[in-house]
């Protein structure tokens, strides 16, 4: 017998809100956080837009002098953990810290201090690059300073997979808990958004207008012409259900199940075929050991730059009738798109649960004949949430599909 996994604390740095709360107020609002870019220089490209973290102070949280060796994927991750465990009212102590554990996704790392570092080297050579910069560009530095600032000596990974990053991270995370190898786990996902990174999707065309028109992030919409890009964090206290118990901690939710698949399309495109998203989604499902009739709510991916269509058609396969029923919507509008938000996504299963509240997808205003399913035009939808599906399908082929239901005492 498997040992079961609840949530009971949560965090979230944003451009729509900087906690959890304020976050997803922005969503039940419809209010988007995204903004003309000021971080830095966008006037050769035709997107201006992006969803940055705006009034981060992370002093209030971290010391000053540890900050300087720190970068903003790390700031930003550790924040937002202590903001989750202080929520979870889970004490760390020297007995305990062996029994908890780290997993964190995260697409990129912190790319800003490689380059800064890689920069560095080749314009001053090594005697003149600063070391400090070193040991902050590998792409677990932020699960690490976790550890440090929390003081958790248990499992720490980092999963760098795309846009499942923080969702594999979660999942591995689960089964910690579940083989009995961790009572508590912090995990959850992080990415930042820089000029290195937005020159790469822009030359990539991914981010609206793709058409050339009117910069708007619109998930099914028949309008849709490319994501907006975002940054931000998301993270979760998951643990073991007679661990959360024993100390009578609020349960936000449980992980009920999740599914993984792969696909053959190419690495840099989303695959066409349903087939693969489909599969996963019902291996969440029988994991889950729930039928298509129990989902009350669909968070998607649908990102408006190649993966509505399909993503559609994968649960029209699956759910058949009962698609036209179940609400979906796209929550990426609010934030913007980054791949490490699977642990934020979570964060809105969990209190659409707690609230009975469906977020809206913004921006929705001409139907399209291909996506022709209920995805909650524009405006929160108050109905009785008890389980929620979340997909997530990265380009290059990988799918999870997971499940968060009602906490209910067996």
């Amino acid at each position: 017998m498997k040992n079961r996994v609840v949530i009971t604390g949560i965090g979230a740095i944003t451009s729509a809100g900087n906690d959890a709360e304020a976050f997803w107020k922005a969503c039940i609002e419809g209010r988007s956080g995204i903004k003309p870019i000021t971080a830095f220089d966008t006037t050769n490209y035709p997107s201006k837009l992006g969803g940055m973290v705006g009034n981060f102070s992370p002093e209030k949280f971290i010391d000053p002098m540890k900050i300087r060796r720190m970068d903003k994927v790390s700031q930003l991750a550790i924040v937002s953990a202590i903001q989750a465990i202080k929520d979870s009212g889970l004490l760390i102590t020297p007995e305990n810290s062996e029994r908890a554990g780290i997993v964190i996704g995260t697409a990129y790392g912190g790319t800003a201090t490689t380059e800064e570092f890689y920069v560095g080297l080749l314009k001053n050579g090594p005697s003149a690059t600063n070391p400090m910069l070193f040991p902050i560009t590998v792409p677990n530095t932020a699960a690490s300073q976790i550890s440090f600032e929390l003081k958790i000596k248990g499992p720490n990974s980092t999963f760098i997979q795309k846009e499942i990053s923080a969702e594999a991270a979660i999942c591995y995370a689960a089964r910690l808990i579940m083989d009995n190898r961790a009572d508590a786990v912090v995990a959850g996902g992080v990415d930042e958004l820089n000029s290195i990174l937005f020159h790469a999707y822009c030359t990539l065309d991914v981010p609206s207008p793709r058409d050339k028109k009117e910069e708007v992030f619109r998930p099914f919409d028949k309008r849709r012409n490319g994501l907006i890009v975002g940054e931000g964090t998301g993270i979760l206290v998951l643990e073991r259900l007679e661990h959360a118990l024993n100390r009578n901690a609020k349960i936000y939710g449980e992980i009920a199940g999740w599914g993984m698949t792969g696909a053959n399309s190419d690495v840099s495109n989303y695959d066409k075929n349903p087939e693969m998203m489909t599969e996963a989604i019902r291996l969440s499902l029988k994991s889950s050991k729930i039928t298509v009739d129990d989902i009350d709510y669909i968070n998607a991916c649908a990102n408006a730059a190649g993966l509505d269509e399909t993503e559609t058609k994968a649960i029209k396969n699956l759910f058949g009738k009962k698609a036209k029923e179940v609400p979906i919507s796209s929550t990426k509008p609010i934030t913007g798109d980054f791949k490490g938000m699977g642990g934020l996504r979570i964060i809105t299963a969990l209190l659409s649960i707690r609230d009975n509240i469906i977020p809206p997808t913004i921006n929705y205003s001409v139907p399209d004949a291909e996506c022709d399913l209920d995805y909650v035009p524009n405006n929160a939808r108050k109905e009785e949430v008890n389980n929620v599906l979340i997909n997530t399908f990265s380009n290059g082929g990988s799918n999870v599909a997971m499940v968060i239901k009602r906490y209910k005492p067996s």
